[in-house]
């Protein structure tokens, strides 16, 4: 007969439980590694599931430098079907208790692979990098955090999901992300694995398009036209689908007289419009410059053509040089069909004043 300081018994640390899930039959052998433990035999312990016990099978003290214990039991039969159970390894020292937990995931043997029934999105640019949403039916509830769990096949690559954002016992929702240019231009099918406690596979598979990217185009020019014998006019010119990032001396800019008289224009400013977006399928970048008389003289007319470049990609729009007055705008723009309606033109570039009426105005 001895007796013992309980304040000298430790208090054990959980490690690992592996595996912690297994079918809701029972029987799933799981090894459980803690340390700290005072347990010295399987006596010593109990295995608390619910209201049911574990099987204690064997006891191995690893006398490292972690003072590790290892031990292994069966599970028993799950009493509410597919559920997380919260498993308590207790550890009895006389009348002193010390326990360890764990959660442990009884799962419903499922028949046939996995149902991919929609991802969101389905179709994604190449040099896109995106998060997709898979939803997955026939699967079994997943604990959150198991996202190693599931597994993206696609090409000769695989990798665990990013998370798991919802799982019951009808529907899993995983989130995944392909990087950029992992797939070429085309149809391919992916495969969603879900690997079981006892290691096997079972796959079910979706299908995603992958598009070339959008070549670049301009989007507008704030003016489109001007007097042949205006100087230095600011312009704003919209492009997008250009490479994102890219510096203001990547890009070129010049302008071609109807004559075919070429000019380098210079670029005063550019800023992106989305700091954020980093592939060429979001990127709109505004250009700011200034505009020269027309190079054909300053009583010709016509279009010139303005050519915006990035190496050997070019895009184009058009410009009017003109010599007569200009409509500025046009107060009201609009008016009911059938309706009389006085309006006010504005006119730049008129060169004789003159006074009108109301006839003269009206239309």
């Amino acid at each position: 007969m001895y007796c013992i300081d309980p304040n000298l018994i430790p208090y054990p640390s959980f490690v690992s439980a592996n595996p912690s899930s297994g079918i809701i039959s029972g029987g799933t052998i799981v090894t459980v590694r803690a340390q700290g433990s005072a347990a010295t035999h399987l006596s010593n312990v109990e295995i608390q599931v619910g209201f049911d016990v574990g099987n204690p099978i064997s006891l191995l003290q690893v006398r490292n430098a972690f003072d590790e214990s290892i031990l292994i039991f069966a599970m028993p039969t799950s009493p509410q079907g597919a559920i997380t159970q919260d498993v308590e390894v207790e550890i009895r020292v006389g009348a002193v208790r010390r326990s360890v937990r764990f959660l442990f995931q009884y799962i419903r043997p499922l028949v046939g692979n996995p149902v991919v029934s929609k991802i969101v999105p389905s179709s994604v640019y190449q040099s896109q990098a995106l998060t997709y949403l898979v939803k997955l039916t026939n699967f079994p509830k997943t604990i959150l955090q198991k996202i190693a769990l599931i597994s993206i096949e696609y090409l000769n690559s695989r990798k665990t999901v990013e998370r798991i954002v919802e799982s019951s016992a009808d529907t899993t929702v995983a989130a995944f992300i392909l990087p950029a240019n992992a797939l070429n231009v085309g149809r391919h099918s992916l495969r969603i694995f879900y690997t079981s406690h006892i290691s096997i596979d079972r796959a079910g598979s979706v299908v995603i398009d992958v598009l070339s990217d959008p070549s670049p185009r301009i989007q507008g020019l704030s003016s489109s036209e001007g007097q042949s014998s205006s100087e230095a006019k600011i312009v704003e010119l919209r492009a997008e689908y250009f490479l994102s990032g890219l510096p203001c001396s990547s890009f070129t800019i010049t302008l071609t007289s109807a004559g075919g008289l070429t000019r380098a224009l210079i670029l005063d400013s550019m800023a992106y419009s989305d700091t954020n977006c980093n592939f060429v399928a979001c990127s709109v970048v505004a250009l700011r410059f200034a505009l020269p008389a027309n190079p054909d003289g300053l009583t010709a007319q016509g279009i010139a053509e303005i050519k915006l470049c990035v190496g050997s990609v070019c895009v184009t729009t058009a410009y009017y040089y003109i010599t007569g007055c200009m409509v500025q705008l046009i107060e009201p723009s609009g008016a009911v069909l059938n309706q009389q309606k006085f309006a006010k033109i504005y006119l730049s570039n008129f060169d004789v004043p003159f006074e009108s009426n109301q006839e003269k105005s009206r239309y």
